[in-house]
């Protein structure tokens, strides 16, 4: 109930500012001065409602954030935790803003029925309370917040400028007056119209960017299915508002007021003002409902738009092609209806026949099998602990079937019906984090592969699906080369924490935007005199931060004056991480990876990257210090073309 009484608080406050600006600024409209019009101090009383019923739902929204702070339903009514809330924390200090804002403007109402030039100084102090707003909002909750918040605001004056004037521009245009004067107001207000609503679709369509930040939420949170039902309904709007300006308005100038024009406009209007004010109440329930950038989506389809998986299957091409022919045909439909080249009765039921039937063809082609938790975002950090985990109980749940090497050649694989799936091949890449979830969870769908949701929590599951999503990956390394391939990251460089012979720590996602990594990882003494060389390559100027991690955990017999940071802490998950790493297009294209080498090194970029990989006995220009020197230096002069790899897997 609290929740309920603080959304239609919030609608209060957002209702009364925005028709309280819109009425102020439609009553100084130039062209509506001639309009027979209430007295001053109708116009005014009007105001101060408006204002008055501002405050009022700002009281009652104190009221309900002392319960929800609190968690006592009483305190709704307790003055002392209002007090409280008030002072003591950001929603109390901007409250406070806010109310002052509207109380100032209310005081300047009475001797705005005199002096008509301080009603948009009226309008001013509204439009800064309701804007203050945005401090308190999810735009505040950015970073940088500063983009949103400026967003927000222009937002809400817009939305102000616009709303808040029709509901006056409907009883104006019922008045009895000439079609001059008609046409002269509806003219004029649909050009402010026009530019309000331009500033509410850009502003809005940049704020729905920031908060649901990817079309799956937008359909699988409720953030983003009441955001589209706010984008229906502002289409039907925007509808309503075309049909004024390009049909009424075109035929007001060529009737009297007294027509249809006159009878049907002020209704469209009316009408136009009830959806918009539906449209503001689902904006204020999404600014009490967490932005769907932080809840995890529960997809809602069987299916996933997929083309770049969907399109090598068979037969889907053709498809494809069916689809394109069918919405040609659409297109042309529609076209030659709006250009007036045929009326014929069927062109418009044809057309969008056509595009149904292009829909159909081509969708399915198009589209993957999809499950609730397809775009379910990780719960567990993509770090070496998760993957150390997850080979840990590979080893125990799924070798039997998948086998050691993830071949699908398991002991009793013989005995399924369909074969286990091979995980080392690149398919793995075509699911989704999510469809790993959620068969290990439920199981598959035809298959003998059970689920494990009472067998593994779900941290474990996320471990399990990181260490799958490296295995995989060891799979697709096989083309990484000593070179650097110049603008094509791709492979994310799992993160590790570490410890150094000197007691220095850090992690490798510490390194971001900063410093290229050489990750050293080595053999003694075997890697002695390598070691030295890259001992000397850290000694000089704008070097890279290079780390020196041995295959074996035992590191006593290194000297201890070695001029490497050596890794003594985190080893175990870190070589078992990286080196699923180290297959090559030397080896059979199989499971086996074969055994640990002798030395390998890793160039990873400023952005978290692997974009370089290097054994001894390849040979070439690694070991020439001014080679190694440029193609560091390459890869310090990189742009930024892929935003760094998520700490989380998608």
């Amino acid at each position: 109930m609290i929740e309920g009484l603080a959304t239609l608080a919030r609608f209060g406050q957002a209702a009364c500012g925005c028709a309280l600006v819109g009425w102020l600024l439609f009553d100084g409209l130039r062209a509506a001065q001639d309009l027979p019009r209430a007295r001053a101090t109708t116009v005014c009383r009007v105001a101060a409602s408006l204002a008055a019923g501002f405050l009022m739902a700002g009281v009652l929204a104190l009221a309900c954030q002392s319960a929800l702070v609190t968690g006592r339903d009483d305190a709704a009514w307790a003055w002392r935790d209002w007090w409280l809330v008030s002072i003591d924390t950001y929603y109390g200090r901007v409250w406070w803003l806010r109310q002052a804002l509207m109380a100032g403007a209310l005081m300047l109402v009475p001797f705005a029925a005199t002096r008509p030039r301080l009603r948009p100084g009226v309008a001013v102090a509204a439009a800064l309370a309701i804007t203050a707003g945005a401090a308190g909002g999810h735009a505040a909750a950015l970073e940088p917040a500063w983009p949103a918040l400026v967003a927000q605001a222009l937002h809400l004056v817009a939305l102000g400028l616009w709303w808040g004037g029709l509901l006056p521009l409907a009883f104006a245009l019922r008045q009895p007056h000439s079609a001059a004067r008609f046409v002269a107001v509806l003219a004029a207000f649909s050009q402010r119209a026009t530019v309000a609503m331009a500033v509410i679709l850009i502003t809005g369509g940049y704020l729905a960017f920031v908060h649901v930040a990817g079309w799956p939420a937008l359909f699988g949170t409720r953030y983003g299915q009441l955001l589209l039902c706010k984008l229906v309904l502002i289409g039907v709007v925007l509808g309503l508002a075309a049909r004024l300006r390009w049909h009424w308005l075109r035929n007001a100038r060529m009737e009297e007021v007294s027509g249809r024009a006159g009878i049907r406009v002020p209704v469209l209007v009316f009408s136009e003002w009830l959806l918009a004010g539906v449209v503001i109440l689902i904006a204020t329930v999404l600014s009490g409902t967490p932005p769907a950038r932080h809840q995890q989506v529960d997809w809602p389809f069987p299916f996933r738009l997929a083309p770049e998986t969907a399109w090598a299957q068979p037969g889907n091409a053709q498809w494809v092609i069916a689809g394109a022919v069918m919405l040609g045909i659409a297109l042309m439909l529609f076209y030659a209806r709006m250009a007036g080249m045929a009326r014929a009765s069927w062109m418009l039921p044809g057309g969008i026949a056509c595009a149904a039937a292009a829909g159909f063809l081509a969708l399915p082609a198009l589209s993957v099998q999809a499950f609730p938790d397809t775009y379910r975002s990780s719960e567990v950090p993509y770090h070496a602990i998760s993957i150390y985990s997850g080979a840990t109980l590979f080893q125990r749940h799924c070798v039997s079937c998948h086998g050691t090497g993830g071949l699908g050649d398991g002991p009793l694989a013989r005995g399924l019906a369909k074969p286990p799936a091979d995980l080392s091949a690149p398919h793995t890449a075509d699911h989704t984090a999510g469809d790993l979830y959620w068969w290990l969870s439920h199981g598959m769908p035809s298959g003998a592969m059970p689920g494990f949701a009472r067998e593994l929590d779900a941290e474990a599951r996320w471990d399990l699906i990181n260490y799958l999503r490296t295995f995989s990956n060891g799979y697709q390394a096989r083309i990484i080369r000593p070179q650097v391939a110049r603008a094509q990251p791709w492979l994310g460089a799992p993160d590790f924490n570490y410890v150094t012979q000197h007691g220095d720590s850090g992690s490798l996602k510490d390194l971001r935007y900063r410093k290229v990594a050489l990750l050293v990882f080595y053999s003694w003494p075997a890697s002695g005199a390598r070691l030295d060389q890259l001992a000397q390559l850290r000694a000089q100027g704008d070097a890279p931060f290079v780390l020196a991690v041995p295959w074996s955990a035992a590191v006593a017999g290194i000297p201890q004056d070695i001029a490497l940071p050596v890794m003594v802490q985190g080893t175990d998950e870190t070589v078992a991480t990286y080196a699923l790493l180290r297959r090559t297009l030397a080896q059979a294209d199989s499971g086996d990876r074969g055994p640990l080498p002798a030395h390998m090194e890793l160039l990873i970029d400023r952005y978290g990257y692997l974009r370089a990989r290097w054994f001894p006995q390849d040979g070439g220009p690694w070991t020439d210090p001014a080679w190694l020197r440029a193609q560091i230096g390459a890869l310090e002069a990189e742009p930024e073309i892929l935003p760094p790899p998520d700490e989380h897997i998608h």
